[in-house]
């Protein structure tokens, strides 16, 4: 199985659509996003349920988990600052 991404994200992050937007040239294999709330996520990024109030390492680990029973090989995690990095260094 190729590359799975984890998102541990608050529902009401903004970065989340910026960071699917920014993961579909590099084509992995699954996008997992974490999360207490119902995002509005396409159809092929599955949503992991957190519990409410969930904090990033918590929604960190059930995704990973969750990528791990799907028998992903290999999963990265992507926060928001990791993804704010990248999108920065595109305009340097």
């Amino acid at each position: 199985m190729p590359l799975a991404v984890v998102i541990p994200a608050a529902p009401d992050s903004s970065w989340v659509a910026q960071c699917l937007t920014s993961l579909r040239p590099e084509g992995p294999g699954t996008i997992y996003v974490v999360s207490d709330g119902r995002p509005s996520l396409p159809q092929d990024v599955v949503l992991v349920e957190a519990p409410p109030g969930a904090g990033f390492a918590e929604r960190a680990n059930l995704g990973l988990l969750r990528a791990l029973v799907d028998g992903a090989q290999r999963a990265l995690l992507r926060s928001e600052e990791h993804t704010s990095e990248l999108q920065s260094r595109q305009y340097l």
